[in-house]
């Protein structure tokens, strides 16, 4: 806690000081002494950064509309949704400690290095090459390779 005394001497310090200001002086400062106290918003935080701050709050002990606040003061309001900070919250409170989204299940990649090279020599062997006349010569690739994996007893997982 500040001592009294010295916040009278502040004040008083800032009176002398203010009243040889003209007008403009005065909003000059004013708008001087915000810009200090304001803090710089960080643009384009990566996502892990954002919920290690989460993590790091929901340690502490902060409530998840308080993390929501704070983030969107020094990230911006579009960082993240507030639904989003209270299901990191919980997830962190349940126990979760890393930061980084698991890989999730669903249909696999197609791509290939033969399904590339396919791509990348057909470019450079015809420049003039129409996009539809790549994609019908990829999709005829895919294709293949789906009947020789279905041939060979490969069972794509259910």
């Amino acid at each position: 806690m500040a001592d009294p005394r010295n916040t009278k001497r502040l004040d008083a310090a800032y009176a002398t000081l203010t009243d040889s200001f003209t007008p403009d002086d005065r909003v000059f400062v004013c708008r001087a002494a915000a810009d200090l106290t304001m803090s710089v918003k960080i643009v384009a935080p990566a996502r892990c950064e954002v919920r290690a701050v989460i993590r790091f709050f929901c340690a502490k002990g902060s409530s998840a509309a308080k993390i929501y606040r704070e983030l969107s003061l020094v990230y911006g309001p579009g960082v993240m949704c507030e639904g989003k900070v209270r299901q990191w919250c919980r997830d962190f409170k349940n126990g979760r400690t890393n930061v980084h989204v698991e890989e999730r299940s669903g249909r696999p990649s197609v791509q290939t290095d033969e399904i590339v090279s396919l791509v990348d020599q057909k470019l450079r062997s015809d420049r003039r090459l129409m996009i539809s006349a790549v994609t019908d010569e990829l999709r005829r690739a895919i294709q293949n390779r789906r009947r020789d994996k279905l041939s060979s007893g490969y069972n794509p997982p259910s």
